[in-house]
């Protein structure tokens, strides 16, 4: 069991949104873990369609420096920079008290889809992920299953309609089969399952052996360090529980409590080899911040939180010679939102 250091004293910034700041000494990492009712604000996912059509377009072969961060960052957010940031309404921005990163493959890989205003969203027919060399559908397992018969099952957070929930979703070539109508949603893998550390049961899949599909994550969930976003319920109170951890040391605006402006420059976590958080561990700490259920969001330079008040915290990604595309401070094909309520 890891070591965490979790603020018994919570941070009330808002009315109904408590922060608890984390620190984890053994893998140099820092933390926030915002826990809401969401009855209480409203909840969006913000997709950015620049990333998700067009970042891996097969025809590119890899994104070009100028081009590595389309989609939007979410000081990119707060600052209505980029063309695609102003078309939420300012009215909407004037309400926000949170946002963060959500899906663990952020549109890269063919696997992460999210749903809002109840439509699926995911790569579209012509796009590639980075990992792959062919367009793979939702629910499409050319590993196991190459004549596409039957469906495929993915984990996903429900965050409209209420009260939230984490289930599994039946897809067939990015159809949803279940006959469930939901509004709002962040697919990811299981991390915690009725208060029990679920990550073994995450199936993997070496990057050498191609794309990921389902659940899977190419990645080692017990050894490999980074940043990471996971989501978790209470299902006692309903509440969401939402946790960044950054790997590293923080630049810039020192990584600790204290009051800050809307538009305060972000603290960015520069990390070594070695710093940061497994998988594995996130979700002992999911259960340790009272999650009974829980998903992993995403990893590295996609791991970024603002919390009203309290500025964003970014983490930067390891510098990847053979990635270019994913270097600085990264888009995010989706954010997640928290509103005040009008």
């Amino acid at each position: 069991m890891p070591e965490f250091q979790i603020t018994s004293e919570v941070d009330e910034v808002f009315k109904g949104l408590a922060v608890h700041y984390i620190h984890m000494p053994a893998g140099l990492a820092h933390g926030r873990a915002l826990i809401v009712n969401l009855n209480d604000f409203e909840p969006k996912i913000y997709p950015f369609y620049e990333l998700i059509n067009a970042s891996f377009n097969p025809k590119w072969g890899y994104c070009p420096p100028s081009e590595a961060n389309l989609g939007v960052n979410v000081p990119q957010l707060l600052a209505r920079a980029k063309p695609e940031a102003k078309r939420i309404p300012r009215e909407e921005l004037s309400r926000l008290v949170f946002a963060c990163n959500t899906l663990h493959t952020n549109f890269v890989r063919s696997n992460g889809f999210i749903i809002t205003d109840g439509s699926l969203v995911c790569k579209p027919p012509g796009a590639v992920a980075l990992d792959g060399r062919t367009y793979v559908p939702l629910g499409y397992h050319p590993h196991s299953n190459p004549n596409n018969t039957g469906h495929f099952s993915y984990e996903v957070l429900i965050l409209r309609p209420a009260p939230p929930a984490i289930c599994t979703v039946n897809i067939n070539n990015n159809l949803l089969l279940d006959p469930v109508t939901i509004q709002l949603a962040i697919s990811g893998p299981r991390l915690v399952a009725v208060s029990k550390n679920v990550v073994s049961r995450i199936p993997v899949r070496p990057k050498e052996r191609g794309q990921t599909v389902g659940n899977e994550i190419n990645y080692d969930p017990y050894t490999d360090r980074t940043s990471f976003t996971a989501f978790g319920i209470e299902r006692e109170t309903n509440k969401l529980i939402a946790v960044s951890m950054f790997a590293g040391r923080a630049s810039g605006r020192p990584a600790s409590r204290g009051p800050d402006t809307l538009d305060h420059s972000p603290s960015f976590f520069q990390a070594r080899q070695g710093e940061g958080i497994t998988l594995a561990e996130m979700a002992a700490l999911m259960i340790a911040l009272g999650a009974s259920d829980a998903i992993a969001g995403g990893g590295s330079g996609d791991t970024q939180q603002y919390v009203y008040k309290q500025g964003t915290w970014a983490g930067q990604p390891r510098h990847q010679p053979t990635r270019p595309q994913v270097a600085g401070l990264r888009g995010l094909g989706a954010i997640l939102a928290l509103l005040r309520a009008r």
